[in-house]
């Protein structure tokens, strides 16, 4: 379970998601997305194939995750905020967890979610307002491997456990 400082990018009322687990190494969505609940507590009925693993997935969609450090490579502490764009267009938003994962997780949508977050641009990230000194193209090929994001600054809040 996280905070709620550890969830930006989750979700928020009236908001479509589409759910995630994985069967052995393979990752499933789920068929059909649903509602964001407007209580703390919903049932939903959820189906995964294996024939069908993108499901209800955008089709272009760039999976991004990986450690979040200052210049001095300290590692920041959970709830900075991770935002990354494709040219000035917002195209994901994450927090950085602490737990059983440490890190951001990230998907990073494509235009057929929001228009502006074209395929083939560069996607670039701030961290907390701060730069990022990382980018990488958007090629909304799904999940990829880790990928480590460096403030480009020394005033970024470090992680001090």
């Amino acid at each position: 379970m996280f905070s709620d400082d550890q969830l930006a990018g989750c979700g928020h009322s009236g908001a479509e998601i589409v759910l995630w687990t994985y069967q052995g190494a393979q990752r499933l969505f789920a068929q059909h997305s649903i509602q964001w609940p407007s209580a703390e507590t919903a049932d939903a009925t959820v189906t995964f194939s294996t024939t069908n693993p993108i499901g209800a997935a955008p089709a272009s969609l760039t999976e991004l995750f990986g450690e979040v450090h200052n210049r001095a490579g300290v590692r920041l502490p959970a709830g900075s905020r991770v935002e990354a764009y494709v040219d000035n267009t917002l195209c994901g938003v994450a927090s950085t967890r602490s737990g059983d994962f440490d890190g951001y997780l990230i998907d990073v949508v494509g235009p057929d979610t929001r228009p502006g977050c074209r395929l083939g641009g560069d996607v670039t990230f701030r961290v907390d307002g701060f730069a990022v000194a990382e980018t990488t193209p958007h090629d909304g090929r799904g999940q990829r491997d880790p990928f480590d994001l460096t403030v480009n600054t020394a005033d970024a809040t470090t992680d001090t456990t």
